[in-house]
Parts: structure tokens; C-alpha cells; sequence
């Protein structure tokens, strides 16, 4: 409500001019204020996992110098391979274990591996044929076994480098340490023709 000062009666906010002819001066207008419209907050999402946020595990550069020849492959697929045999994940699959089996555990200085598979070959190749099986029944048994070969392959490698870097005592000083590891890794080439020279003299050697 307005009070007039002239007639001292009250009128309506809204009255411009009262009834006794008073004029009531203009108001000052309220400024007007802009405010932006709200904008409801976006949930956020979290990142998508890349390799940089969840990194694999590191190799050692013992392990790298180990290997050696190719070890970039062995290297991307280390943290997979479990080398207890309890575990077998996609990804492994070693085609070259898989073509050359017991050629390729050669190559590789797994000589006790190698060693068994010559053995396994010998056996079982006098087995079946002192029990006159199928030519086709021996082809699918040396399929399986380079199957599994592909397989496990990578795992039993991974094994035998764990294995051979724990035999090398930890107070060598750090030269004979990398002499070791190059003397005790890498690959041998001469290995895989000395024991295709086995396998064949085995098979020869009833015959003379």
C-alpha cells in the first residue's frame, strides 16, 4: 500500500496519481538481472582402460637378453604365460613350436625338453609298429603332439629362462652375470640337425 502526504490516505501499490490529485512520483525499476539457464550435470564417465592405465607387468632385462633372438615375441605374451601349467590363456599359441616340436626346443637350449621328446618319438613310433596301427592312427598321434607343442610351447620356454636365470648365483659381479645369461641363452642352430641325426639313426640302426 501507497500513503499519500498530501491527503494522508492509503491507496493501492499499483496507483499512479491520488484521488485528491496527488501525483506519486515514478519508482525507480528494479535492474534487471540476466542469469544463464541451468544446465543439468552430466554424469561423468570414467576413461576407457587403455594400455597406458593398466600396464603389463615388466619383463626384466635379464629376461630380454635371455632370449634373445626374437625376444619381442616372447616378451608381449610373457605376462600371460603361466608357468606352472595351471592356467592357459588365448594369445599364446606358438606356431613354431607347434611345426618343429622337439627342432624347436633345440633351438631354443631346451635340451632336456628336447631330450624327452626324442625319446617319446622313438617309443612311440617302435610301439606302433610292433602293433601294426594305421598309418592314419600314427599321423593323428604326431598331430595332437605338435598341437600341444603350439600350445604349451611359449609356457615350457618361459619356464626353462626362469629356471636357467635362477641357477646363476646373485653375487656374480655384473659382467660374468651378463656373460652367463648370453652363454646360457640365445638359440643353437647346430642343436636341431644333431638331433634330426638321432631320430634318423634310430630308425636306421635296426636296419644295418
Amino acid at each position: 500500500m501507497k500513503l499519500c502526504p498530501q491527503c494522508n490516505t492509503k491507496d493501492v501499490n499499483s496507483a499512479v496519481r491520488c484521488d485528491c490529485g496527488y501525483s506519486f512520483p515514478d519508482e525507480p525499476s528494479a535492474p534487471i538481472t540476466y542469469r544463464e539457464p541451468a544446465v543439468p550435470a552430466l554424469k561423468s564417465t570414467p576413461p576407457p582402460l587403455t594400455e597406458s592405465s593398466n600396464p603389463r607387468p615388466s619383463v626384466s632385462p635379464e629376461v630380454e637378453d635371455f632370449i634373445h633372438e626374437r625376444a619381442y615375441y616372447y616378451v608381449a605374451r610373457w605376462h600371460k604365460l603361466d608357468e606352472t601349467l595351471k592356467t592357459k590363456t588365448t594369445g599364446t599359441f606358438n606356431w613354431a613350436a607347434c611345426l618343429f616340436s622337439g627342432y624347436w626346443m633345440a633351438y631354443r637350449k631346451m635340451y632336456g625338453y628336447a631330450f624327452g621328446f626324442l625319446v617319446t618319438q622313438i617309443v612311440v613310433g617302435f610301439i606302433l609298429d610292433a602293433l601294426k596301427f594305421p598309418t592314419a592312427a600314427s599321423n593323428g598321434l604326431s598331430g595332437g603332439i605338435m598341437v600341444m607343442s603350439g600350445m604349451y610351447g611359449s609356457t615350457l620356454y618361459k619356464r626353462h629362462v626362469l629356471a636357467r636365470l635362477a641357477e646363476i648365483p646373485s653375487d656374480l659381479p655384473d659382467h660374468l652375470r651378463r656373460q652367463a645369461i648370453r652363454d646360457m641363452g640365445g638359440t643353437n642352430w647346430w642343436a636341431p640337425w644333431i638331433l634330426v641325426a638321432l631320430i634318423v639313426g634310430s630308425y636306421l640302426l635296426p636296419l644295418l
